[in-house]
């Protein structure tokens, strides 16, 4: 290479720029120049999907190449040309030649093609470190941290010992205290809660620091002294209170009768019982002297004299009293109840980390969370040429990609080698990166790394670095370009945070428009939030809420001319996400999710659940209720709220008539079984073995690994369940025509056509039990080298203000740029959907959500109005098929899989928990479904009863008979079977329409007795269709087991 290039070089590259196509070139220009180089060239990346996208980039590009394809010719010559440019060399004449040679070599020496995650790359120089770091050699990495810190703490408390040494004397101390604040007494949760800050690179960089950072008897003589200033300052506030009510009752005066009322005196009487004082303007106005009494007494002289003699002898100065006490004292008030809160388990680190370290070395195994820190200190101790030498690696050129992911200790373990390379190697050192793509703040990610955060570690280097922008878009249409350009930039402009980082962040954020012929669109849409307040059916809890029924009709009016696929739905959150995922897949659209599809929200999940708690418990109502509205929600019983009724005496329980094994009598002997057997017994009771589906599997999954690694207790499986279940899904499979499920930071590097973004109403601040690590100069806080902190609004008040101030800033630019990757996203279509807020915060005040940021700077964009709660940019192509109706799809079949005893060698026979009539009805019912015309019987028989054809073939040859009575198969017909219809945002579905020029005749099938109810639903589906068609609507219920027909009016 020419000494002249320049050996580092900075991309940064918004979306959509073609970054991974500029890495590729990147990278190719090197293997093309000189072919021997491809094992000294490092490319890193932060997910094993970017590098396995990135190895396939650069085979197919060099397949492509050789092969003289015209898909790369232009990459050909801008290959060429770069290398003319930078080294003034043309190597057009052995172009061909370099890159034959080149794809030959990384093929046949694959293992070399160092193409990789940070995480990987590092532990390949920790295990060539392990006898210099005293680690286990042939270690594994652990990825579950969780249930290794978990163990730690389990194994930390049992120590606990009656003889009373510190430590046991600090857990019983732990103990008093929740219940003293009548909290649970557990301290379990509390104590794994705080562990997780062990695995943070804060908490590792604090402990690097000071090696006896966690001392109990530090902590216990640190907790005496926050005790002491709580209760000093309590005291006090108590002492002025209790006087000043005194003096209140002896003068029989009405507190009321001051100026507005409850909302002064009174109420700062009451908010200093509380410990919290607080002047609002009224008192204030009242100690100005501009106001004193309330209205109502004003011409009352009497009264207004008593409330005047009382406010100049006692109540004035209390008030005065308490505020200066406020003033001295509340900062390091709040400041100790904060430091308490967490002091205990705080305290207890030290010894958990012992317990994980014992763990580690007995499994022989390193965390996933350890390999940043033990990386770093390799880098600090080692000469970069040995550490070469030991990983047998010899580098000559980095990549490293999607660095504003990057933390600061990997960061400090790679900054040796870069400068080994650059300096005295010669080589060169490319990073990319965008800090408005920046969003893993929360695991560690360092942004300001890519502003100007590494000029400082890489010297004269920085000062001669190549900056290379990316301002172009490739991905999307040009509306959407242009929306993000205004939005983000006039944000720049109106959102003024004390901290310049923001301005940084969004420093290059204007974009040049490719796709310039490319339509594009973009709404955004303010609905009305739902009355939290109605109450709504348990099964039915969603199926109203607006939004929702938006990203129906949304993904309606678009699958038409677009695919499922071609669809993205990114949310906040997986919990938001599964409600999404839930409702759509009821609503029979097709999804898939990496993510969202948890297991505790599949029926057949919650069934089995409930079935273990009702065996852990079988004498508690509660268990034996939920069991029974389940089951029969799974049966798809009629009126659930009858299954909800506690059993009357020698009455049994909907689910002991159908499932014999929970019959009380039984019940004890299933108690005893270890949760695996449990459960496959259940299966088996339930017949889910023979009806394993992806969520049944992966259940298994996680009731196999639970006793693998724990133990067969069903009781602690199921403590351990409510602990994990919001993160256990199962993944469903890439390629089925589907739409897409992500959470906004999972969907980063990837694109869609068409792209949805509902629930935009999150929080702008961090979540309340985040926590940060902060240090203070103040006594007796500065005895303590770490304390952790929870991010609540009363930080604010205490002697942490600051600390808590820029992690509100910096999570204020985090969801600022959560909000640039989603919108950044769609190729074609952008939908973003929010709630309305009432319109009375402060204009002087950042937005404190997402949604209320949003139209606030849409409010503010010139290329379209909002109107009625609409902003619409561009133009939406929607092809002529679209409408309302919901179509019927297919759905991603999967292959049951038979549960086998293996312990009895018992063969299973699938059981069927539809008692008769259930089934013939449902039997009828699907058969009806696929008949247009009498001579569809039996190919309908055949596909729904093939093992019982001559049975139903005659059984629906009646009903069929009552049709042709009925006149319904006449010509002029047609017939609509199991179709949705969206009216007035609700979803209808009768099971049979006839249509002709002027009628419409709605037919529904019930089974069983006549009930009200059917009639009542019929006569909505009347109105509703009524509308829907405009023409005459004539309704029936016909009873498929009476064979009777019975006219609606």
């Amino acid at each position: 290479m020419n000494e002249e290039q320049a050996s580092l070089i900075l991309y940064k590259a918004s979306a959509g720029s073609g970054k991974t196509y500029t890495l590729a070139k990147e990278y190719l220009k090197i293997v093309i120049q000189t072919p021997y180089d491809y094992n000294k060239i490092l490319a890193v990346t932060f997910t094993k999907k970017a590098t396995a996208e990135m190895k396939s980039r650069i085979i197919e590009n060099l397949t492509l190449l050789e092969q003289k394809n015209d898909k790369v010719n232009k990459l050909r010559a801008e290959i060429i040309q770069d290398i003319n440019e930078s080294s003034g060399k043309d190597i057009s004449t052995v172009f061909d030649k370099n890159v034959s040679t080149a794809l030959q070599l990384i093929l046949h020496d694959y293992s070399n093609f160092n193409i990789s995650t940070i995480d990987s790359f590092f532990q390949s120089i920790i295990r060539s470190f392990a006898k210099e770091l005293d680690l286990p050699i042939g270690m594994e990495v652990e990825l579950d941290t969780e249930s290794v810190l978990e163990q730690a703490v389990q194994a930390m408390l049992k120590e606990y010992k009656t003889d009373k040494d510190a430590f046991s004397k600090w857990i019983e101390e732990y103990v008093f205290d929740l219940i003293e604040e009548d909290k649970s007494w557990k301290i379990e949760r509390n104590i794994n809660k705080q562990a997780k800050q062990l695995l943070l690179e804060e908490y590792q960089s604090i402990t690097s620091e000071n090696v006896s950072t966690f001392d109990i008897e530090t902590y216990k003589n640190v907790l005496t002294q926050l005790k002491q200033i709580i209760y000093n300052y309590r005291n006090q506030l108590d002492t002025l209170t209790n006087d000043v009510l005194q003096k209140i009752q002896q003068d029989s005066l009405d507190t009321t009768l001051f100026f507005q009322g409850k909302s002064s005196v009174q109420s700062f009487i009451k908010k200093t019982k509380e410990y919290a004082p607080e002047a609002n303007s009224y008192i204030q106005k009242m100690l100005n002297g501009e106001s004193l009494c309330s209205s109502k007494v004003k011409d009352n002289l009497s009264i207004s004299i008593a409330l005047e003699t009382a406010w100049n002898n006692y109540i004035e100065s209390y008030i005065r009293n308490v505020l200066a006490l406020k003033e001295t004292q509340e900062k390091q008030y709040i400041s100790a109840e904060l430091v308490k809160k967490n002091i205990y388990s705080l305290a207890l680190l030290e010894s958990i980390n012992t317990k994980i370290k014992e763990y580690k070395a007995e499994n022989n195994l390193i965390l996933i969370s350890d390999t940043n820190q033990i990386i770093s200190v390799i880098a600090q101790h080692e000469e970069v040429p040995f550490i070469f030498e030991k990983s047998a690696t010899f580098l000559k050129y980095i990549m490293i990609d999607e660095f504003q992911d990057t933390s600061t200790l990997q960061w400090n373990g790679m900054l040796p080698l870069l400068l080994e390379i650059l300096q005295k190697i010669k080589g060169i050192v490319l990073i990319v990166g965008d800090p408005k793509q920046s969003i893993y703040r929360w695991r560690g990610g360092n942004m300001e790394l890519i502003i100007d955060g590494i000029a400082k570690g890489l010297h004269q280097n920085w000062e001669s670095r190549k900056d290379t922008p990316l301002t172009n878009n490739f991905r999307s249409a040009k509306e959407i370009v242009e929306f993000n350009n205004l939005f983000f930039t006039t944000l720049k402009d109106v959102i003024k945070l004390p901290n310049p980082l923001l301005s940084e962040v969004l420093k290059d954020v204007v974009q040049g428009n490719i796709k310039a012929n490319t339509e594009g669109f973009v709404q955004c849409k303010w609905l009305e939030k739902p009355d939290k307040k109605k109450e709504k059916p348990a099964d039915k809890s969603n199926e109203d809420d607006v939004q929702l029924l938006e990203i129906y009709k949304i993904i309606q009016s678009v699958h038409p001319s677009k695919k499922y696929r071609d669809i993205a739905i990114l949310v906040r959150d997986n919990k938001i996400g599964a409600t999404v995922a839930n409702f759509l897949q009821q609503n029979n659209i097709p999804v898939v999710s990496t993510e969202s599809l948890l297991l505790k929200n599949e029926p057949s999940i919650q069934l089995l659940i409930a079935a273990i708690e009702y065996v852990l418990h079988p004498s508690e109502t509660f268990f034996a209720v939920k069991l029974n509205y389940l089951l029969a929600k799974y049966l798809q019983q009629e009126n659930l709220e009858q299954y909800l009724s506690k059993k009357k005496q020698q009455e049994q329980y909907f689910f002991e008539e159908k499932m014999e094994v929970l019959r009380r009598e039984n019940v004890d002997a299933l108690s005893s079984l270890a949760i695996n057997e449990l459960v496959f017994t259940l299966m088996n009771a339930l017949s889910l073995d023979v009806n394993a589906d992806n969520y049944l599997l992966r259940f298994q999954d996680v009731v196999f690994n639970y006793v693998q690694k724990k133990n067969t207790s069903s009781k602690e499986f199921l403590e351990n369940w409510e602990e994990k279940k919001d993160k256990l899904s199962i993944i469903s499979p890439e390629g089925i025509d589907a739409v897409t499920i992500s959470t906004i930071h999972k969907s980063k590097g990837l694109q869609y056509p068409v792209v949805i973004v509902p629930f935009a109403d999150w929080s702008m601040k961090p979540k309340s039990e985040s926590t940060i690590w902060v240090k203070n100069d103040a006594p007796p806080f500065n005895e303590l080298q770490a304390i952790s902190v929870n991010m609540v609004n009363k930080v604010e008040q205490s002697l942490f203000a600051a600390d808590f101030n820029k992690e509100l800033e910096l999570t204020y630019i985090d969801n600022i740029n959560l909000l640039y990757v989603a919108f950044t996203r769609p190729e074609e279509q952008l939908y973003i959907l929010a709630y309305k807020n009432a319109e009375n915060e402060n204009k002087n005040e950042l937005p404190k959500s997402a949604g209320k940021l949003i139209k606030s700077i849409v409010s503010k964009l010139e290329i379209a109005p909002v109107d009625n709660n609409i902003f619409e940019y561009g133009n939406k192509k929607i092809s002529h098929e679209a409408t309302n109706e919901i179509k019927e799809h297919n759905t991603l079949n999967l292959t049951p899989v038979l549960f086998q005893d293996f312990k009895t060698k018992i063969p299973l026979v699938q059981q069927r928990i539809y008692n008769d009539a259930q089934l013939k009805g449902n039997i009828v019912h699907n058969i009806l479904s696929k008949i247009k015309t009498p001579e569809e019987l039996r190919k309908a028989v055949i596909i729904n009863a093939p093992d019982e054809k001559t049975t139903y073939t005659a059984y629906v040859q009646r009903v069929l008979e009552l049709f042709q009575q009925q006149k319904w198969f006449d010509q002029k017909w047609q017939h609509i079977t199991e179709r949705d219809f969206v009216f007035k945002d609700k979803i209808l579905r009768a099971d049979r329409i006839l249509l002709s020029e002027n009628e419409c005749v709605i037919i529904d099938y019930k089974t069983g007795i006549k009930k009200n109810d059917y009639v009542k639903q019929l006569m909505e589906y009347k109105a509703a269709y009524t509308v829907l068609f405009n023409k005459k609507i004539t309704a029936y219920l016909l009873y498929i087991d009476t064979l009777e027909v019975q006219e609606v009016a």
